[in-house]
């Protein structure tokens, strides 16, 4: 049994464990800070990470001093529970979050508009597929948003599980300073409307231009 999700909601992401994380790097589970935020923070959750470490990650917001005698709210709330370090354990906690990968980093923020979402036309087109028995566009964007248990799957194969968030590349127009190109295509069919209808097309750039080419169409089924 694996954690096999596209896409976690907030909070479902704080619910995982914060140690022995299902998608982390390797780090030993020894030093005092480390004891320190089990036993005296007891933090059991990635949420209990991020509570820990935004002191460091809001430095100026939250007036924290990168010292173990810092005076900070937080740091004062964490001495009373004889914390002798909340610096320390505060670091500690960053770290452990920075090691998570990113499809299930709670740091590394929403995943990028990459249209992978269903638009309407989409969605509607999706609902004239099902009726006619033909394949649907599979939506990379579904949020597990109800229970953390929806998201394990039985009898998946772990290493065809991807810890990089879904998306997909698309390529930005840039101006390149290069002068446009001009060429000039057309089509045509011999034979049209019969049988033996046969269909070709031409790509022309300039005279004697190495890119000129004729194209036959493939396949049986020629335009008619």
């Amino acid at each position: 049994m694996n954690l096999a999700t596209i896409h976690l909601t907030p909070h479902l992401n704080a619910q995982l464990p914060a140690w022995y994380h299902l998608v982390t790097e390797t780090r030993p589970m020894l030093g005092v800070a480390m004891k320190c935020l089990i036993k005296k923070h007891q933090a059991m959750t990635v949420a209990d990470l991020l509570r820990m470490s935004t002191r460091i990650r809001n430095a100026e917001a939250e007036q924290h001093r990168p010292s173990p005698y810092c005076q900070c709210r937080d740091c004062e709330l964490d001495k009373q529970k004889d914390c002798l370090n909340p610096h320390a354990c505060a670091t500690e906690a960053s770290i452990r979050l920075q090691l998570i990968a990113p499809k299930l980093n709670p740091l590394a923020g929403p995943p990028p508009c990459d249209n992978l979402s269903l638009t309407a036309t989409r969605k509607t087109n999706n609902k004239t597929a099902q009726r006619t028995n033909q394949d649907i566009t599979f939506n990379l964007t579904i949020t597990s948003r109800t229970n953390l248990m929806e998201c394990f799957r039985i009898f998946t194969d772990p290493g065809r599980i991807s810890n990089s968030p879904a998306t997909r590349h698309q390529t930005q127009p840039q101006d390149m300073g290069l002068p446009p190109i001009t060429m000039y295509t057309d089509g045509a069919c011999f034979n049209n409307g019969k049988e033996n209808a046969s269909c070709r097309s031409g790509i022309w750039f300039g005279q004697n231009d190495s890119r000129n080419t004729a194209l036959k169409v493939p396949g049986k089924a020629q335009l008619k």
